[in-house]
């Protein structure tokens, strides 16, 4: 991809672009809280694009594939994620029994690098996450894990404002609580993590990001400044070197 040219740029221009840059990071931030609290379906109603055309494209990925477009994004989400949850809390508590841990879950964003395209319709931003997963177990005991990962996402400015467009969870490696990472298997498996077997049906499967030997491939990559968007910087699935659409 061509470099970014140099563009001169009034003061009022570079403030709005500023400004824009603040929003973007706003915006993933209260993605993060809205996912721990649990308010995922006001994260996709609040957050993410509201153009029907642009609703369309919308898009989820992670490392086995991605999930296009905002119902198919719901359905994993919101849906699938509630009757699963259910399900677990459902078996623990019953009758006089301590109630045992609920579902526990943060991803905190760190490293921001945001760019706003040259024509200022569109945004990239780059991230990095070390959170925490807390799965409840039926006995009433918990399965806690560290979870690294890279946080990539298109952005466009809709009427209401920037909005999510296309988000891209790249996982590098998931360490359960109180072991050593050397515990970790080297290749990475597909079908074996705990959030592919419970939602391992997306609408594009594929190998998004090789975690194998932690950071085995650059996917996604960073993004750089860009004069508009493309498919070809996409991190929807367009923007992927292995896509086949």
């Amino acid at each position: 991809m061509a470099k970014k040219k140099n563009v001169i740029r009034s003061n009022e221009e570079r403030i709005v672009r500023v400004w824009d840059v603040e929003q973007v990071k706003d915006l993933m931030s209260r993605r993060s809280i809205y996912e721990a609290t649990g308010r995922r379906q006001e994260e996709l109603d609040e957050l993410w694009v509201q153009v029907p055309e642009n609703r369309k494209t919308a898009s989820f990925g992670r490392n086995w594939g991605y999930y296009v477009g905002m119902d198919e994004i719901k359905k994993y989400y919101v849906d699938d994620y509630a009757a699963r949850e259910a399900d677990a809390l459902s078996a623990i508590g019953k009758g006089d029994e301590a109630p045992g841990y609920g579902r526990f879950l943060f991803h905190p964003l760190s490293t921001p690098l945001v760019y706003v395209a040259g024509d200022g319709k569109t945004a990239q931003g780059t991230w990095y996450s070390i959170g925490a997963d807390c799965y409840p177990e039926a006995d009433g005991t918990a399965d806690c894990s560290w979870n690294c990962q890279k946080i990539c996402a298109d952005f466009i400015k809709e009427p209401g404002g920037w909005k999510i467009w296309h988000v891209v969870f790249s996982q590098d490696f998931t360490v359960k609580t109180g072991h050593d990472t050397s515990e970790l298997q080297s290749i990475y498996i597909r079908g074996t993590g705990r959030d592919e077997i419970d939602f391992g049906d997306p609408t594009i499967p594929m190998l998004a990001h090789d975690p194998s030997y932690t950071w085995c491939d650059n996917y996604p990559p960073l993004n750089d400044p860009y004069d508009t968007f493309t498919d070809e910087i996409s991190y929807g699935p367009e923007g992927h070197p292995d896509y086949e659409g």
